[in-house]
């Protein structure tokens, strides 16, 4: 597994994010998981990677930077993804929020400061738990068993 340092632009800075890459199946991966309390089950092939993360700079770069500002982005990524999709799968919406937070660290970061691993847990959780209450309809989450992988509606898993 090898750095990978990708550059974006958020209204006229320009910031740096480092993400691990790898190679499977002959394509290439990174893992953006680093706020989160578990491991990833799916990692964004390089190209989606930027392609999202380019997208929602871009979301960010329309506001002032605030707290809320992140959520609209990642209501924007949402939405986009329901438009295409018709419904929002677990590993997908992780790894908006994954990406997200590793923008929030190096637009802070990009001042010198220390960006601490409690504010981007705290941060995702917060961005996990508006996305469930926002798009709770439409989420798909994966549950595993010895045989098979199945996708169960938020809705339906939050009841079991």
């Amino acid at each position: 597994m090898n750095n990978h340092v990708e550059y974006f632009n958020v209204k006229t800075a320009t910031i740096a994010i480092v993400v691990q890459q790898y190679l499977a199946n002959n394509s290439v991966y990174v893992k953006t998981e680093e706020f989160r309390e578990y491991p990833s089950i799916g990692h964004p092939k390089l190209t989606d990677w930027k392609t999202d993360t380019a997208f929602l700079c871009a979301e960010l770069s329309k506001t002032e930077l605030d707290g809320d500002d992140y959520f609209t982005s990642l209501y924007e990524m949402c939405k986009k993804h329901l438009l295409q999709f018709g419904r929002l799968i677990d590993i997908d919406l992780y790894n908006y929020i994954d990406e997200l937070v590793l923008i929030s660290k190096a637009l802070y970061e990009m001042f010198g400061d220390h960006y601490p691993s409690e504010w981007g847990k705290s941060f995702w959780h917060d961005l996990q738990h508006s996305a469930f209450s926002k798009f709770g309809e439409h989420i798909y989450i994966h549950k595993f068993d010895a045989l098979k992988t199945e996708l169960i509606k938020l809705t339906d898993f939050q009841g079991l």
